[in-house]
């Protein structure tokens, strides 16, 4: 492998990558991040395994998230989401 061709594989983002650089960006702004909660697409989050620290306040590092708090933090994610999308638009 030439080192233009190395640069090039190297440079390319997965998914995941790409959706936790976007996270990082909106974090940066409340109203930024808000917008960006409210617009997460679920079933990717769900695929991949997204950890999104706003819905597991319980941990301040997610390498200490055992698997079964990994698992039960999905559940309560996806409640939250849905009582968030049940109540979008009556604020």
């Amino acid at each position: 492998m030439k080192i233009n061709e190395l640069d090039q594989f190297l440079g390319k983002y997965t998914e995941d990558e790409l959706f936790y650089k976007s996270h990082y960006i909106a974090s940066q702004n409340p109203d930024t991040y808000k917008t960006f909660l409210e617009n997460i697409n679920l079933d990717f989050i769900e695929e991949k395994k997204i950890i999104i620290p706003y819905f597991y306040p319980e941990f301040d590092d997610p390498y200490t998230m055992t698997e079964n708090s990994f698992f039960f933090g999905g559940v309560f994610f996806i409640q939250l989401t849905s009582q968030s999308n049940a109540t979008k638009g009556k604020e």
